[in-house]
């Protein structure tokens, strides 16, 4: 498609938002945001107070493929006052997408609450803003915000909030220094379920300053938390911390030593071979197995 054709093409489109079909309209927002073409965006912050709720969603999914900053503040208004919850919800995506200075506090605030003043509908038991902030937290990750690190805590921490774990510690995990630090304290004095999803969520960005935590995680009292630490030490190939991990081959828990010892397949080095040669005799077969695969690949 030539440039020029694809500018007639798009204008036609922006003119079929003034249908009065609401499908036709429905369809003419989302090609805008399949065409990416910037200069409709105008016409579709037009489309955020749609008379009908689906138009009026899709202008918002078309505005976050487009991504530009002029269309910030009118989705803002659109949040804080469309009472649809799943076009609320779409804003924050949205939101997400554009990124930028202009976007980091409105998404922080919808992580804090859902608004003194905004208006949700209420669809049965569920909350939208449940899902809002779940967005919000994901796009805050997403975008870096380590300002945000502190923030994400109290809403994962909050017992009235849905279960904010899992979303949390990995955006947490891609927040620098200050996200990696609360993580590191979940995995010292968490719960062992808090303890597996912090490390889950390392294996995203393993900074150097957690291996001593997940160095230590190799002796938990847990022993997923000791399967899913080795996972991530021998991930970045922390060398101090090998001696440790082969100790993990005479763990008495079989699942260890099978989990560790199939790790250890991209670790080549003799000490690894030494360490697994032990487990060929091992008393689990699916230990003795992984040690024999392992012991193959390494050559």
């Amino acid at each position: 498609m030539t440039e020029s054709y694809k500018s007639k093409v798009v204008d036609q489109i922006i003119s079929l938002l003034h249908s009065e079909d609401d499908v036709v309209r429905c369809s003419a927002a989302q090609a805008l945001g399949g065409l990416k073409d910037i200069k409709a965006v105008d016409a579709l912050i037009g489309h955020l107070k749609d008379q009908d709720e689906d138009v009026a969603h899709d202008a918002i999914c078309a505005l976050g493929t487009l991504a530009q900053s002029q269309a910030i503040a009118p989705l803002l208004e659109s949040y804080n006052h469309d009472p649809s919850g799943s076009n609320k919800v779409a804003v924050v995506e949205a939101l997400g997408k554009i990124g930028g200075e202009d976007v980091i506090q409105p998404l922080i605030s919808i992580v804090q609450s859902r608004g003194e003043d905004i208006y949700w509908e209420l669809d049965g038991d569920w909350d939208d803003w449940w899902d809002a902030q779940y967005q919000a937290i994901e796009a805050l990750g997403r975008l870096g915000v380590s300002a945000a690190a502190v923030e994400i805590e109290k809403a994962i921490d909050d017992e009235e909030n849905q279960d904010l774990t899992d979303v949390g510690f990995k955006a947490l995990a891609k927040l620098g220094e200050p996200g990696i630090k609360l993580l590191l304290d979940r995995i010292e004095s968490g719960t062992a379920l808090h303890k597996r999803r912090a490390i889950n969520a390392l294996m995203v960005n393993p900074l150097p300053l957690a291996w001593p935590v997940l160095g230590a995680a190799l002796r938990d009292p847990e022993y997923l938390v000791r399967i899913r630490a080795a996972k991530v030490l021998v991930k970045v190939k922390a060398e101090e911390y090998l001696p440790q991990i082969l100790q993990s081959l005479q763990d008495p828990f079989p699942q260890v030593r099978k989990e560790v010892a199939t790790l250890l397949q991209t670790w080549p080095s003799d000490a690894t071979k030494s360490a697994l040669t032990p487990l060929l005799e091992d008393p689990d077969p699916s230990v003795c197995r992984a040690a024999v695969e392992s012991i193959s690949t390494l050559g």
